[in-house]
């Protein structure tokens, strides 16, 4: 078992993204997170709008790509709301899903022991349901099996992410 932690310490906005890479002898893993907009007030809530890709690739010819699972957690009581109609599975079924909640997550498995699989949520909200003098933090994990010729192996790769309240050049929040 394999862990690679991304952790990000350059701010980003809105209409940005992160991108974290890892790769192997046997795999290549692609991730990214983009922040796409922020609506400061639904029902009395803040929220951000974001999106995710996931490409994955193994290298040789007798390793394939066997499960891959995400969960989206905040720490505190907030909620992710994954939207059913945003999930794009290529080389990848959809085997589970539980889309709302302060714990999230998606089950996916290999089309007929796919070689490249990519996945991608178009849209998700993230409601912070926090003040925004307040910091608030999701983090989406990512599990990937694989069979890489004579075993299964698990790829785990955690990625965080700190929406922080921002601060003007009298140190207030705005």
């Amino acid at each position: 078992m394999a862990i690679c932690k991304t952790i990000f310490e350059e701010p980003i906005t809105i209409n940005e993204s992160v991108c974290s890479v890892y790769t192997n002898n046997d795999i290549a893993v692609k991730q990214k997170v983009f922040i796409a907009e922020y609506v400061p007030r639904f029902l009395d809530d803040p929220y951000l709008d974001l999106a995710m890709e996931i490409d994955l690739t193994v290298t040789n010819k007798d390793e394939f790509i066997h499960y891959v699972y995400l969960t989206f957690q905040d720490p505190k009581p907030r909620e992710v709301i994954l939207l059913p109609t945003m999930l794009n599975p290529i080389n990848l079924t959809i085997v589970d899903v539980r889309y709302g909640g302060v714990e999230c997550y998606i089950n996916l498995a290999s089309v007929d022991y796919a070689r490249e699989a990519y996945f991608s949520i178009q849209l998700f909200h993230w409601f912070l349901r926090t003040p925004s003098t307040q910091n608030s933090i999701i983090r989406i994990m990512v599990e990937i099996t694989y069979f890489n010729g004579t075993a299964y192996n698990r790829l785990i790769q955690p990625f965080e992410l700190t929406a922080s309240a921002v601060k003007d050049s009298n140190n207030c929040v705005i």
